[in-house]
């Protein structure tokens, strides 16, 4: 659909003057050439503003809709593809370098305000290269991370996930003691030719349920930081051979997180890893930190609460299975009750609120930016 045409029906369903249409125009067309039309889950030939018109339309009265269209123009929270690559490449210089800085300056005395000597050492040189960066999920775009990075860190140290094969560890072990015999000059000891530090990077956490929770049932742990653990003290993996755990240190990093997600995988860990023998507990850290306040809240948003609380709105057929269970809530206030308003240009997060993101075949109502689910199943 043509943009004038798109932006007429708009005009239209909510009931504009020819002098609201004017003020808004500029605004909704700015916004969708910057940002929202290169959501990548639109259908093919759809853009936001086609997008925003038909969704507008489902809600029944104009107040209703007035209601919704403020929550777009003033709540929600889209996060583009220039901003992700950016949170990406930020992620060494402004977290992980200064990790190390400050383990350098414990080990070796060298005030850690001293960053330029610190950079310059031997020390801060090997300790970088015995570092590890890992995906924990495609999200973590190591693409990205390892192409804006070169200049510190070296492609046999970068990999997309934690499930290595024993070929790709071996080329990462025979890489790392030719890189260090080389920056030391001398011959390794066994204890050198190993990471030391272990980077798990990904792009987004809401809860932190999907990375570690532990099931009632039988107490034992899931998720994907639960499979990382399993694979690194298992003694006939790839992943043990390449870091010795008690020996390492462990940092997580996210690009973008929430206040509960940091706060709930803090305490998970600490259960977790004192189970497996008082291995020390990681470091969780991420670049954009997602606060209280960006929460839908019947304090903040009343008028937008009471639109979105009709189930009238909401498909639970269409948006509910086993999967989205874990969360322990309906998702018609995002996976866990997050209650979000965040949009991701490659896929909006299911912890946002359904109203978002509601898949196109859902019956009663779908999203502005339909959402592609990780897990599919039949309907």
């Amino acid at each position: 659909m043509k943009d004038d045409l798109a932006q007429a029906l708009l005009a239209k369903i909510m009931n504009w003057t020819d002098e609201e249409d004017a003020d808004e125009r500029p605004y909704l067309q700015l916004m969708a050439a910057h940002k929202y039309d290169e959501y990548q889950q639109f259908s093919p030939g759809m853009r936001f503003i086609e997008s925003l018109a038909l969704w507008l339309k489902q809600f029944e009265t104009i107040e209703e809709r007035k209601k919704a269209y403020d929550f777009i123009k003033n709540r929600m929270i889209f996060i583009s593809r220039a901003e992700i690559d950016h949170l990406v490449t930020s992620a060494y210089p402004d977290i992980i370098r200064y990790y190390l800085i400050d383990k350098v300056a414990s080990e070796t005395g060298i005030p850690n305000y001293l960053v330029t000597r610190i950079t310059q050492s031997t020390e801060f040189k090997v300790l970088l290269r015995q570092s590890l960066f890992l995906g924990l999920s495609d999200g973590a775009h190591t693409d990205i991370f390892r192409r804006k990075n070169v200049s510190a860190v070296n492609y046999e140290q970068v990999y997309q996930t934690y499930e290595i094969s024993e070929e790709r560890a071996t080329n990462m072990l025979n890489e790392l003691r030719l890189d260090l015999t080389k920056t030391l000059g001398r011959e390794l000891n066994q204890d050198e030719a190993r990471f030391k530090m272990v980077f798990l990077l990904d792009d987004f956490s809401a809860t932190g349920i999907t990375y570690l929770r532990q099931i009632e049932e039988s107490g034992a742990f899931d998720g994907k930081l639960a499979n990382f653990y399993d694979q690194v003290t298992k003694t006939s993996s790839p992943l043990n051979r390449l870091v010795k755990i008690k020996e390492s240190s462990i940092h997580i990093i996210f690009y973008i997180c929430t206040d509960d997600s940091l706060s709930n995988l803090k305490k998970r860990l600490k259960i977790r890893c004192a189970e497996l023998g008082d291995i020390p507990v990681p470091e969780v850290r991420s670049v954009y930190r997602l606060d209280k306040s960006c929460r839908l809240t019947k304090e903040t948003d009343l008028d937008f609460m009471k639109v979105i609380d009709d189930n009238k709105y909401y498909d639970a057929n269409a948006l509910e299975d086993k999967h989205t269970e874990l969360g322990g809530t309906s998702l018609k206030y995002g996976f866990g009750g997050c209650c979000l308003p965040l949009v991701l240009f490659h896929n909006t997060p299911n912890d946002s609120i359904s109203h978002l993101w509601a898949y196109e075949w859902a019956e009663k109502f779908h999203g502005l930016f339909p959402r592609l689910p990780r897990h599919w199943e039949k309907r």
